[in-house]
């Protein structure tokens, strides 16, 4: 009679794992069903990110004085030299873009990307910071990307 009984709840043991299971299973792909459906709006505020730096740039590149130098970044660590740049709405999406100046000090040591003149030499350098964000309807809240570049001599070097 003993053996029977344990034999009972032993299945019923197995049968409540493997309904466990199941139903991890089944949450996981839901769970994929949601990140697939929203691919495309995480997409779209990325690209509206990075956009929205291009955008910066080109601006602080046709008038540098948006941007006021900051003589030192580490002691005046704060807003003060800060600004913003851009404030859109693409769509439904909206963009804001910061930046600030800063000097950037090359290291001792000469890399080939580096000329001979680089060496020890302080380079102003604008640090760029984009934020998009949209409204998500199925979290009922709001959804952002944000994207981080900084502009050296031109070319803008993203830092994600």
């Amino acid at each position: 009679m003993k053996e029977k009984g344990f034999a009972t709840i032993f299945a019923l043991c197995l049968m409540l794992a493997f309904a466990l299971v199941v139903k991890g299973i089944h949450e996981s792909g839901k769970n994929f069903a949601y990140e697939t459906k929203d691919l495309q709006t995480e997409f779209d505020l990325q690209n509206a990110a990075d956009v929205g730096i291009y955008m910066a740039a080109a601006k602080v590149e046709k008038n540098p004085k948006l941007l006021p130098v900051n003589p030192n970044p580490y002691l005046n660590a704060n807003k003060n030299y800060r600004r913003n740049l851009i404030n859109k709405k693409i769509e439904s999406i909206s963009v804001k873009v910061t930046g600030e100046r800063i000097g950037v000090y090359h290291f001792q040591e000469l890399y080939p990307s580096y000329s001979k003149e680089d060496k020890g030499a302080t380079q102003d350098v604008y640090i760029l910071f984009s934020r998009a964000e949209a409204e998500n309807k199925r979290i009922g809240g709001k959804s952002y990307r944000r994207a981080f570049a900084y502009v050296r001599a031109g070319t803008i070097h993203f830092m994600e």
